[in-house]
């Protein structure tokens, strides 16, 4: 009997969900829905689904035929604690990889456009101000600590370390990843590891175990001229902490992609602090972006079909 697909992706184009067609022909058969379909029409057609593609709401997929979630999402915190673990079978997987070298571009980016005092030059441009920065600084030989070594993390380790800085890894086990770190600290030691470092990278997921981790002591750990990114979920940094740490001197500068609130609302102090870059949740976007998740999500449905494991699955004890 044939597989039943659904394809809830509205970002890709035509073209490339009749790629994902083309792949499934013969084994299976794909619908396309809205992503916006919920309540009894979405439950009616996940009651004879076997796989979705893309996002759907979450509670609908504990009470459906769905034996496999492909989510075009880095993120699954949504997914976490609402009882899918329990659901016999099931598998979810996540888009990481489809993102992991687009999110550390960006963070190079933001590291960049604060070392080198972007956000006054660019102040100054739209003021025709001519004058020269002189407090801009170096990223060569400073020193990386990145927290979090999925994806996104590795990938932005092996780009630091091309750029002469010291790597620095904070991750749940310090028996991993010294192949593209120079220093691996378990997660208990990050007060530790954000000592040593000039410039500190969340790329933590969302959940219970990771919410609040960037908190006043971790802060108040960090050099005065240290600076703070954070691009994977906006629960993982105290956000009242922060703006603390940064209104009183305690860190140098922030690039922040996610928020505990987003949109970020308009009276968040974020906006107005110095040395602060807000980034509108996009550090995983690019023109390129729905090329490599077509990608993604073709080469788990032909594992599914060639009953080989999934790429990027997701161990269903973490749901819980």
């Amino acid at each position: 009997m044939k597989k039943q697909i659904v394809i809830s992706a509205d970002q890709l184009t035509d073209s490339h969900v009749e790629q994902i067609v083309q792949a499934c022909e013969g084994w299976a058969s794909c619908e396309r829905l809205p992503q916006s379909l919920s309540g009894a029409p979405l439950e009616e057609v996940l009651s004879y689904t076997d796989i979705v593609v893309g996002w759907t709401n979450p509670a609908s997929l504990l009470s459906s035929a769905v034996s496999v979630y492909l989510c075009g999402s880095a993120g699954y915190e949504a997914y976490m604690g609402i009882g899918l673990s329990n659901k016999k079978g099931f598998q979810l997987t996540n888009a990481g990889g489809a993102m992991g070298a687009t999110i550390a571009e960006h963070c190079l980016a933001m590291q960049f456009a604060l070392t080198r005092e972007l956000p006054l030059i660019f102040t100054q441009q739209s003021q025709r101000i001519f004058q020269r920065c002189w407090n801009a600084q170096e990223i060569g030989g400073s020193t990386a600590c990145i927290v979090g070594l999925g994806n996104s993390g590795r990938e932005l380790a092996r780009r630091c370390r091309a750029l002469g800085q010291k790597v620095i890894g904070v991750c749940r086990t310090k028996d991993r990843y010294h192949d593209i770190v120079d220093e691996v600290f378990s997660s208990d030691e990050l007060e530790k590891a954000v000592r040593k470092a000039d410039h500190i990278f969340c790329l933590l997921p969302g959940g219970p175990e990771t919410k609040n981790m960037f908190h006043r002591d971790i802060f108040a750990a960090m050099k005065p001229s240290a600076f703070y990114y954070t691009a994977s979920r906006g629960s993982v940094t105290n956000e009242a902490d922060l703006v603390e740490a940064l209104n009183n001197g305690r860190i140098a500068g922030a690039g922040i992609d996610v928020f505990e609130v987003e949109p970020l609302p308009p009276e968040s102090p974020l906006w107005a602090i110095p040395h602060v870059i807000v980034s509108p949740h996009s550090a995983g976007l690019s023109s390129r972006l729905n090329d490599r998740l077509t990608k993604t999500f073709i080469d788990n449905l032909i594992n599914i079909r060639d009953k080989r494991p999934l790429h990027h699955l997701i161990p269903s004890e973490t749901l819980k």
